[in-house]
């Protein structure tokens, strides 16, 4: 995903109360394996500042500084962090709209309603000027069901109510490996991934 545009860095602290940077004030990068014959007790997630995230970008990193809260990630009691990095990602999903209520859903259930106002995509017959409640499916195409019983073959027009669309959101997160457990730190929040 290119390169990872920095909000925030981390701070390690070990038992004797040193504090080990992810960036130094001059913008300098320092990356994990500098720092893991230690013992930590947290890990702070800080903002960078003015002059901090200017540095950064003059080494070639991205880095901005915004007004965030710290966010503080204990390391458990006895355990020891191997590993410690950030991560980007692209999350492409699918999304449905619909034009009725103009809802937007995430899970489009099998009888193709929406779940705010139970409309759904209906199918027009031409010949006989109307919603076909109970269309066939043949071959791939949808007849009209009441054309069929009269022997034509009428083929129908779907209106299209519910649309179905893809949503990119970009995830940014650090990663904390200790011993046999991953941790996703989050801006306010970790997850054990």
């Amino acid at each position: 995903m290119g390169q990872t545009h920095f909000t925030r860095y981390y701070i390690a602290t070990d038992i004797d109360g040193n504090e080990y940077a992810k960036f130094d004030m001059d913008g300098t990068e320092h990356f994990w394996p500098e720092f893991s014959d230690k013992q930590f007790i947290s890990v702070r997630y800080v903002p960078f500042t003015q002059k901090q995230a200017f540095a950064v970008r003059q080494n070639g990193g991205l880095a901005s500084a915004l007004p965030l809260e710290p966010f503080v990630f204990n390391v458990p009691y006895g355990e020891n962090i191997t590993d410690l990095f950030a991560r980007n990602m692209l999350k492409i999903t699918t999304k449905y709209f619909c034009a009725s209520c103009r809802h937007t859903f995430d899970v489009f259930d099998e009888d193709g309603v929406c779940p705010h106002c139970f409309a759904k995509n209906e199918w027009w017959c031409t010949e006989c000027n109307a919603v076909d409640e109970n269309p066939i499916f043949d071959k791939g195409q949808v007849l009209c069901s009441i054309c069929k019983e009269k022997g034509a073959t009428t083929g129908l027009q779907k209106i299209e109510i519910i649309k179905e669309f893809s949503q990119e959101v970009h995830e940014h997160f650090h990663v904390c490996v200790i011993g046999d457990k991953t941790y996703k730190i989050y801006q306010d929040h970790y997850e054990e991934a």
